[in-house]
This record gives structure tokens, sequence and C-alpha cells, in this order.
């Protein structure tokens, strides 16, 4: 079934907030319904289509999955892989650079790719080209590296509100000594009509000298926010009848214009057929977020009147199939061949990729038919999903439980907003809530979003009121995208939103959905009672230890112990190994659970750690020659045992730049790594074993070091004078140096009554003893009141022995915050959605689900031992 709408494309036509009137793209008619709220009516044939497109989804099928990243990335059809699936196996495929049969299939599928492309957009293959690349990010990077203007210097300008790969192209232009500078939306502005010195400065075909060549970028829509910038831009820019920042664009081909269409196509209909309105010079895009397979293949649309600025003399490097000939050993013999796609798409294009591009445009021109259908479905869900949220996302104080990141909606047309809602969560005292908060509670219910800055910092810090200072402190703090530590201390600043995106499977249900979860969870939800129960006093009590843990090795299996030394750093060989990704970062339970099953256990008497995976004998091959014991289980000298020892000790404790292990094996030596602990740096860690990290590696699927922390470095619980410690700046606590990997405090204290409590209000089936073990603590201590521990000042311990008495005392520090790291079953590696669900709901703390109390250690002279009493004091 092929069904038409048809829509006005180029959009009505709009005044902004600077009076420059430009039309909007995607300008759908609507009506109004009795209740004045705008509506699409009944188009039976739109819904026709994207009920069948969403039924054809299989993940979508159930209702389990709630998909709402469209912008992300669009969902494929299962009918769309089995016609790809045909494509590939019906022909032969080879390399296109050849002559014979299969190359030749590859070269004429390419061929009338290109084609398929150009007719998709309406764009004639007189006026453009089409190169193909891997990413919108790769068509950028190839423009930027092969522009070249002439040889005077150019000016990049570029709208601030566009993503990191277009706003990167500074650096690349700025290191040929051209200049850069962003301008925001207010800072186009219209012209006045030329007076008569410029009318003769503007009279002919070419430009008379006296202007700077300038290359201005913005995107159709701002994949941060949904908002769609005028298309009618382009023209203005090219003729030179706007001014940017109060320079005067030269109107005679000495202004280009380069587009940025990956989020404005995922759902709009990009024409550029009239070229007196939208006639970009360049054009980027991914295809992925059109028909969402394949992946790995996007494109640069470049007008063949702008393409002698893609000059190849500005290409140092030659590849194969961008070349007539070249002679291998005399310089500058090389002859580049004519057409612009080939001299980019310089190597053996996707050419698999491309075919099953093809037979993915096909299939959605004859299923769906053209993006308007997208637009229009996409839009009317995305107006339903808004219209509730404002009538059903408001506390019971008068108060929204939400913020927009896009302006003024009021403000805006229907015509200037894509499918997307960038939002954040406001509390009832008007505080907002982190977006990875919402994003996971969200995620534990199956609903797919996006949260952060979203590969946009000028949107996200505008939207965000992020100031330069703020940025500063988020640098010096350790922030890096796409973390959790999404609020900015102190000033309470969310850093980013939280992105719902739909499309053409989207329906009223996703967003139904996603209200009720975001209505349970975060509208009227007050701070929870932090004490449950009736004690008249709570000035002191006593409580017993039952359990202690230790986590030696990061993120992985605690070791019970039964009396244990106290450090100044918490318990002693707590977190002083680590597991980190080749750029240093810290891997946890949050994205790699199997880290649970790896146990490493402190053998005090042989003064080693032994840590064992869960590997077969046979499983990794690697060469014997380690610094590891063999275990029982080794069966050949090819194989290496699941079996590591390593020694406690470091070093002797003298400042060095490399470290020594000594074994019967051998001796290795590593050399100092720098290394990320959450939102803390440490420049003093070193890798324990090559292949120990190989076998860690192996298991679970990525690249990562086995680290240990060095006897002389200091994790820095806080340090708000960044200069006192050079290692580290880690943002959170006040308290004296550690030495351990753990990311705040020096102990987490839990309380068995607290955990029994959860475990019933969460309905897992588990007995109380397996289940603490998900919140990985060290002390854990039973015999007071629910979460009495909440309001604990001190906790200490004095033992007599034949050598004198003994002092250990910690103090309180701060509530544990929770992640998702809780749902993680530590005996088996299984993820489920308790108990964070449960807790979000009856333990939170301005938007932080807590449980658990973090302990800085304040008398370490002693040890701890099962069954000892603590002296607790509480708060008044």
């Amino acid at each position: 079934v092929s069904v038409g709408v048809d829509v006005d494309v180029n959009g009505d036509v709009g005044v902004n907030r600077d009076g420059v009137v430009g039309e909007y793209a995607n300008g759908d008619v609507v009506d109004e319904d009795e209740d004045g709220v705008d509506c699409f009516g009944d188009d039976a044939g739109v819904e026709v289509v994207a009920e069948r497109w969403r039924k054809d989804i299989p993940q979508l099928t159930d209702g389990t999955i709630c998909y709402l990243d469209n912008v992300g990335a669009t969902l494929f059809t299962q009918t769309q892989l089995y016609k790809c699936h045909n494509v590939l196996s019906s022909s032969l495929y080879g390399n296109p650079h050849s002559l014979h049969p299969s190359s030749q299939n590859s070269s004429t599928a390419i061929d009338e790719c290109r084609m398929v492309v150009l007719n998709f957009f309406n764009a004639s293959p007189i006026e453009y080209d089409v190169v193909f690349t891997a990413s919108a990010s790769d068509a950028l990077q190839k423009l930027c590296i092969n522009y070249c203007p002439g040889p005077s210097p150019m000016e990049y300008l570029y709208l601030d509100h566009n993503h990191t790969s277009v706003v990167g192209m500074r650096e690349e232009f700025a290191s040929k000594g051209h200049s850069w500078e962003a301008f925001k939306f207010n800072d186009v502005q219209a012209m006045n009509l030329p007076d008569e010195g410029e009318r003769k400065h503007r009279t002919g075909d070419v430009c008379c000298g006296g202007c700077v060549h300038r290359l201005v970028a913005y995107p159709a829509m701002c994949n941060f926010s949904g908002r769609k910038y005028p298309l009618s831009w382009c023209s203005k820019f090219q003729l030179g009848q706007t001014k940017i920042k109060g320079k005067q664009l030269c109107p005679h081909h000495n202004t280009k214009v380069l587009v940025d269409a990956a989020a404005f196509v995922s759902t709009s209909k990009l024409d550029l057929g009239d070229e007196s309105y939208f006639s970009p010079d360049f054009v980027c895009l991914s295809f992925y977020k059109m028909f969402g397979f394949p992946t790995g293949v996007g494109c640069l649309l470049v007008k063949k009147a702008s393409q002698n600025l893609l000059s190849a003399k500005q290409r140092r490097f030659f590849g194969g199939g961008t070349l007539r000939a070249y002679h291998a050993t005399i310089n500058s013999s090389h002859l580049v061949k004519d057409d612009i796609h080939t001299m980019l798409e310089a190597g053996t294009a996707n050419f698999l990729g491309i075919v099953q591009l093809k037979a993915s445009m096909e299939y959605f021109q004859n299923t769906v038919g053209t993006m308007d259908i997208v637009a229009k479905h996409s839009t009317k869900i995305y107006q339903y999903c808004l219209d509730r949220m404002k009538k059903l996302l408001v506390h019971e104080n008068g108060r929204n439980a939400f913020v927009l990141n896009m302006g003024d909606i009021a403000m805006i047309q229907r015509e200037q907003q894509g499918a997307v809602i960038n939002f954040n969560i406001v509390r009832q005292d008007g505080c907002l809530v982190a977006p990875s908060e919402v994003c996971n509670i969200l995620a534990l219910h199956g609903i797919h979003t996006r949260s952060g800055c979203l590969c946009n910092a000028g949107a996200c810090h505008d939207f965000g009121n992020i100031s330069f200072e703020d940025y500063e402190q988020l640098v010096k703090s350790g922030y890096k995208c796409g973390g959790f530590d999404d609020i900015l201390e102190g000033s309470g600043k969310v850093i980013g939103g939280v992105r719902v995106s739909f499309g053409l499977y989207s329906n009223k249900e996703d967003a139904n959905k996603l209200i009720d979860i975001l209505k349970e969870f975060f509208v009227d939800c007050k701070d929870s009672s932090v004490i449950v129960g009736n004690k008249d006093d709570f000035e002191q009590s006593t409580v017993m230890v039952k359990k202690m843990l230790i986590y030696p090795l990061k993120s992985c299996k605690g070791q019970e112990v039964n009396n244990w030394n106290v450090a100044d750093y918490g318990l002693e060989y707590d977190r002083l190994w680590m597991i980190v990704d080749e750029g240093g970062r810290v891997l946890t339970q949050k994205k790699h659970p199997q880290l649970c099953l790896i146990e490493p256990r402190v053998d005090l008497e042989r003064s080693q750690l032994i840590i064992t995976i869960p590997l077969s004998a046979t499983s990794l091959k690697l060469n014997h020659e380690t610094n590891l014991a063999a275990s029982s289980s080794t069966k050949a000298t090819t194989t290496i045992s699941t079996t590591f020892l390593l020694p406690l000790f470091d070093h002797d404790g003298e400042e060095k730049e490399k470290v020594h292990y000594f074994n019967e094996n051998r001796k290795t030596e590593q050399t100092k790594l720098n290394v990320v602990v959450c939102a803390g740096t440490m420049d003093v860690a070193y890798e324990c074993d090559k292949t120990l990290s190989a076998a860690v590696s192996t298991f679970i699927g990525k690249a990562c070091k086995v680290v240990r922390q060095a006897d002389s470095s200091h994790t820095m619980l806080q340090n708000n004078d960044s200069t006192t410690n050079k290692s580290v700046t880690c943002r959170r606590v006040d308290v004296a140096d550690t030495k351990s990997f753990a990311n705040e405090g020096h102990v987490l204290l839990l309380n068995v009554s607290s955990a029994a409590l959860v475990l019933e209000q969460c309905g897992l089936k588990t007995n109380c003893d397996e289940f603490i073990r998900r919140f990985r603590g060290n002390i854990i201590v039973e015999g007071d009141a629910p979460f009495i521990e909440d309001s604990l000042e001190t906790i200490s311990l004095l033992r007599r022995s034949s050598g004198g008495n003994e002092m250990v005392a910690f103090e309180f520090y701060k509530r544990c915050v929770r992640c998702n790291m809780i749902c993680v079953d530590q005996s088996s590696s299984r993820k489920t959605s308790e108990p964070l669900l449960s807790l979000s709901k009856t333990r939170k703390e301005k938007g932080k689900t807590m449980f658990g109390v973090l302990l800085k250690v304040m008398k370490n002279g002693g040890r701890i031992s099962i069954g000892n009493r603590f002296n607790v004091t509480y708060k008044k």
C-alpha cells in the first residue's frame, strides 16, 4: 500500500523573533477541535500506514518496550530486513573497483543508489552530487579537510545550537589560518535596502574582492530541542540579505551555506527542488536516522556549483579509487579523477551497506510514500504528548512538574518544531531532578529515552543557564559527557535534559506510558521520611556488626571477613584495585553486570590478592609465561588458569615512575597510568598484569586493564581548591585524603532492618542476606529501627586487648545516592527493575534515591569483628 498526503513542504510564511520573514519546513495544515486544541483530524490513511509499520517491528509488539529516541535512530522493520537480505542473496556483489561481473554489480548499485538519494530529496543530478560517507560526522570531516576557498583567509560562522561535529570543524579551519565565530539565533538580522554605494558594490556577477569568504553552518533542526530553523536562511545568506552579528554577508558567490540535516530528516521532508528558496551548498545526514538500517552509511550532498571549493590540492593523502594515474616513485605525479564523489570517497566504499540502503529506501517509498507521512503522524503524537504533559504533570501546589528545554513553546509555531520534547523534571520546591535519574527510572519501565547534552553543548548550556564559570567548574570536577554526574553542586543547575522523540511507529500508548511513569514517580513526590520507628530518644544506642565485606577489586564480588583492620581510608584493602577501559575510565556493573562474578580475595597469610574469573581453563589461549600461579585445572601450557595471584604491596613506598612486581616466574615493570574514578581523577595507578587484563577483557567483552592504586596516591573526597592536590579534583566530599578507589566516603554502613523493609516492599523472591548484597555495603549492622541510620552522627567501638585499648570511630558523612547498580543480582549478574523502583518512591531526597549511609574514618587504631557492638549517637 502506498499512501500519499499532500503537505505544504515549504511551510507557511512566518515572522521570527528578529522580524526576519522566513518559511519553515513542513508547515502542516491542522484543524481545531472543540476544545480549541490543534489536532490533525481523522486521517485514516496515515494512521493505517503508521499502525502497519509498528506491527512490522517485532520488538514493539508486546508493549514491553516504549521506544522514544527516534532522533537518535529510527527503527527498522522486519520486512525491510527481508528485503535487504533478498537483495544480497539474489546477486553477487564484489569490490567495485574492477571490471568483473560481481564488481560491476556493486558499481551499478552504487550509481543507482546515488540517483535514488537525489530523487528522494528532489535534487537534480545536474545541480547536486552525492558523496557517500560513514556518517554525517564523517561527511563534515571530509568537508572541512578538503574545503579550500582560495589563498586568502576565510571565516567560518556557525549557529551555537549546532551538533558537536559542526562545531568541531572550527579546529580544522583554525589550523589552516582561518577564523571562526559562533552566532546566536538573534544575531541573524534582516538587511535594509542597499544604498547607492552598496548597489555599485553589488553590480555584476562576481564579488569585487572586498568581501571575506564565509562558510555559514546551521542545523535544519536542533538535535537537542527539536527547534527547526528557517530553511529560507539559506538563500538569504547566499544573497547577502542578512547580517550575522552585524557582519554584512557578500551576495555574490562568496558566502556558502552548510546545513546539518541529520536530525531534521528523521521525521521531515528535505526538498532541494526549489533553488530560489532552499539550495544549500552542502548538506550532511545519516541514513539510519531515516530508515533505521543499514547503519554506517551517510552522505554529503554537494552543490556542483560549489564543488570547486573542495580542492584536491588540500589533501596530502590520496587513496584507492580516487586517481586516474600516479607514479610510485616520483613525487607530485598523481592525477585525480574529476567527479567530486570519486575524489572524496577514498578507498573501497561500503558497497554492501549502500546496496541495502537502496533496498531500504525503495521499500520505504513503496510502503510509506514520503516523509510527509512520517511528519504528519509523528507531529500528531508529539502534540498529544505535550498537551497531556501540560495537563497531568502538575504538582498539588500548582507548580508544573517539568520545564521545557525548547524555548517559549507558546511563541513557536507548529511548523517550527520537530517531533521532539526536551524537558527536565521539577520538584515541588522548584529544584530540578537530575536527567540521568529520570532516564534511569524510565528505562526500568522499558521506556527508552536519551538524557544529557546530546552532543549539543550550545543548546545544553543555554537552556541550562550554564555559564563559562560553571563550565570550568565542571571540567575541574572531572565531568564527562554521558556520565551520571549531571547536577552542578551548589547551584543545583542540571547538565542537559531528557529528550523524547517520536517516529512513524510511535502511538498514543507510548505517550501515555511515559506520562504515567513520570506522574507516578515525580509528581507530588516529597522527600521520604528518613526514619521509621518509634524511638523516644535518638541520642544514642548500640548496634551489632552482623557482617563485614570488602571489595578489593572495585565493582566485583565482595569478600566477607570476620576480623579486619581499619585503615585511614576505611576497611583495609577495600577498593585498592579496579578495572578501567583503554581511556582509564572505571568500568562498573552499571554497564557490565557480569563483573559481580569476578571474585577477588585477600589472603593475608600469603600477602596476595587472589582473583578468580569464571572462565573454563581452555577458553582463553594465551602465552603461559605469566606471573600467575597455575591452577589445578590447567591442562596445557597454551592455556591459562582462571585464578590469578597478585602481591598486596605494590612497591617499597618510594615515589617512582614505575613499579615492579616479583614472583617465581618473572619480574614485570609497569608504567604509571592516568585513571578516572567517578568524577575524581587520579594519576598514580599501575596496570597489574597484562595477562590478567586480557583475561578480564575476554570475560566482559571489552578491552580493559586491571590497575592498582599506588601507595603514594590520594583520592581527595573533596578538594574545593584544586591547586592543593594536583592528582585529583573530585567534587563531592569535604574530608581527609584517602587511598582507595571508592567513589564517596570511606565506609558504607547498612542496616538489616532497613533492607528487610525494602525487600518486603519490592517483593523480590530472595532472602534478606542475599538481597542486602545488592547494596554493596562494608559494615552491616542489626539491632535498630529501619532507617534510623539516616540520623546517625557517630559510631564507635572501644576494644580492650593485651596491648592496650583500641579505638575505632566513624562519623556520618552523607546518605548514599543509589543508581541502577542495585538492580544487579550479585549471585547471577541478572538485572531486574527492583529494588530501585520501590526505593525511588519511598526513599527520595531532593530528587535522588537514597539507601545506606556513608561514613568517614575518625580513628583507625584497631580492628572490627563480627559480633562487636558499636556505640551509636544520633542527631537530635
